[in-house]
């Protein structure tokens, strides 16, 4: 059953390559079609043999012919010639229909085919050929008259009524059932390029939402040309960046330094959705979050403390696994910023404001495994969070602030 489905994909892909999708389509319906009139006109030329060879000659041999002339569109599909491949299936299956009806007349029925030709013309015409229908159409109806109003001998006329009506019924059925292959067909192409779409959709809002959050994915999707920027009065910036990196990544090769970075940060990442913190960007071999934005929330503060006393309690069990001796300094401060997306090609959500530079001057002075946190820090945690005094530093361009260390909390009662 594969084997039958991928011989029927092969023929149907004749001649695709990676052409536009509207050519692509206009092959792959004029490869079905060709297919299906082949197939049909086997049928027939069997059926006249079967019913009476002698009588019906002239019929199975032109029909023969021309059941294998629809190869000729193959052959110009696969050497990329599809205008060609065009005119070719519609010039032969007007000539055999129109002959075909000329030698039984218009009592067998054949003549319903040529109904099918604008229908067929128009899903293969290109939209800027689309006046191209009106003499495929002008052709079709006078073929039609001809045939339907001659007046010669033909083998149909030796048949019974019986015999005739069978005939005649054959042939609508055969034009109806060609019909529906190729209007199946169509749909089938329609409902995979909506489920392609569809998919690609998906794709694109996972990678939107994988670089902007949730929130300011959604109006950028609404209006992308939009301005998306907001003041928030206090907010909870935190800065992680890995101790010794510089001389480690001295010592090996690249491969391994972005494999490690990469195993480092997915774990962050998977601690900052725990904690609901919103990850703004990665810096060389720093790590930049933050709380309380873009929906604001009371315990900002709160959030990213427990998100850095996470991160440092899983630096031990990494660096068991994944990156010999690791160690951070990780900084927090909390004050008022400015959130906003930059950009076009390669837009990014980013934080800014004195918050930020201050939390970012705080990590020059910052020891190897501790956390640093300044005094609105330390005053906006619950007391479950325990801090020592560090005392005041000197901040370059910022003069002394006083900061202290983050250094446990007290479990959460859950009584």
């Amino acid at each position: 059953m594969r084997t039958l489905l991928g011989l029927l994909i092969s023929i149907r892909d004749v001649g695709v390559t990676t052409q536009d999708i509207e050519t692509v389509r206009r092959i792959r319906i004029m490869n079905v079609v060709a297919v299906l009139a082949s197939t049909f006109s086997l049928s027939y030329s069997f059926f006249y043999t079967i019913y009476d060879a002698a009588l019906f000659k002239t019929e199975i041999i032109f029909v023969l012919i021309m059941g294998g002339s629809y190869a000729l569109v193959f052959a110009a599909t696969r050497a990329g010639e599809v205008q060609v491949a065009m005119w070719m299936l519609i010039g032969i299956a007007l000539t055999h229909i129109s002959y075909i009806t000329w030698l039984l007349g218009p009592g067998a029925g054949t003549h319903t085919y040529l109904l099918t030709l604008p229908f067929v013309g128009s899903l293969i015409l290109r939209w800027r050929d689309r006046y191209a229908i009106l003499p495929v159409g002008i052709a079709v109806s006078l073929v039609f008259f001809l045939v339907a109003f001659s007046d010669h001998p033909r083998p149909f006329d030796q048949l019974g009524a019986v015999e005739r009506q069978v005939f005649f019924l054959l042939s609508v059925l055969g034009a109806v059932l060609l019909a529906c292959g190729v209007s199946l067909f169509m749909q089938w192409l329609i409902t995979t390029a909506e489920a392609n779409l569809e998919a690609e959709k998906a794709r694109g809002d996972r990678l939107l939402h994988a670089i902007l959050p949730e929130s300011i994915a959604e109006i950028l999707k609404a209006d992308e040309s939009r301005v998306v920027a907001q003041r928030y009065v206090e907010a909870t910036v935190l800065f992680a960046d890995i101790v010794g990196f510089t001389k480690r990544s001295a010592n090996i090769d690249a491969e391994q330094i972005v494999r490690g970075l990469n195993d480092v940060f997915s774990n962050i990442d998977d601690l900052a959705t725990q904690s609901a913190i919103e990850k703004i960007k990665t810096i060389g071999d720093g790590y930049f979050a933050v709380a309380g934005l873009p929906d604001p929330v009371p315990d900002h503060a709160a959030r990213m403390a427990k998100f850095a006393l996470d991160l440092q309690q899983s630096t031990e069990a990494w660096s068991q696994t994944f990156w010999p001796e690791l160690q951070f300094r990780v900084v927090i401060h909390t004050g008022p910023v400015v959130a906003g997306v930059i950009g076009k090609s390669k837009f990014s959500y980013d934080v800014w404001g004195d918050t930020v530079n201050t939390a970012a001057r705080l990590e020059e002075v910052c020891e190897p495994g501790a956390i640093l946190i300044t005094e609105t820090v330390r005053s906006a945690l619950p007391k479950r969070f325990q801090t020592e005094e560090a005392g005041l530093v000197p901040l370059r361009d910022k003069g002394e602030i006083s900061i202290h260390r983050l250094i446990g909390r007290e479990p959460i009662n859950q009584t």
